[in-house]
């Protein structure tokens, strides 16, 4: 990560975790999908290196004149959305985002389980920091998104209970 960040001053740069057991991609660049301000998919490990639209922040190389830029990462957002919000303030500042080649790193995905029922039991499961807590996604949708965000946000909320 460090020889790609010579070849790419300034940008920031994603590298690409596999789950130990099986083999698979489990954190690193992503792209986004279409409009919505919060799917992104998960890019594969390749040869080379690639522009991504964000990261996961497992394992993420930061350059000073980037950190100097963006500033710290939001307080305000719990663990499901500081990556992202950083990845876009960056982009939105012109900074390169990069996913590393190949795979730096091991890291097990931290699945949460799925959700269960009821709609207690439902509010409970998503407001957990490492899923979709209202707040943190009304802020983030806010930030991120176009015009259509109110619509998405209140399309993503009713989804979670209506499923």
């Amino acid at each position: 990560m460090l020889a790609i960040s010579q070849i790419h001053p300034g940008a920031i740069i994603a590298g690409v975790t596999r789950d130990p057991l099986t083999g698979r991609v489990t954190y690193g660049g992503r792209m986004r999908i279409d409009r919505h301000p919060q799917r992104f998919f998960l890019l594969p490990a390749s040869a080379s290196v690639v522009p991504i639209d964000g990261f996961d922040g497992n394992c993420v190389l930061i350059p000073k004149s980037a950190r100097l830029a963006v500033g710290p990462i939001d307080g305000q957002f719990p663990h499901a959305f500081a990556d992202d919000d950083y990845g876009q303030r960056a982009a939105r500042l012109g900074i390169s985002l990069l996913q590393a080649p190949d795979t730096i790193g091991i890291c097990c995905n931290n699945h949460v389980g799925s959700a269960p029922k009821g709609v207690l039991n439902r509010w409970r499961y998503f407001e957990s920091p490492k899923r979709l807590p209202w707040r943190a996604q009304w802020r983030y949708m806010r930030r991120h998104g176009d015009r259509t965000w109110p619509f998405w946000f209140v399309a993503s909320t009713a989804k979670r209970f209506l499923a």
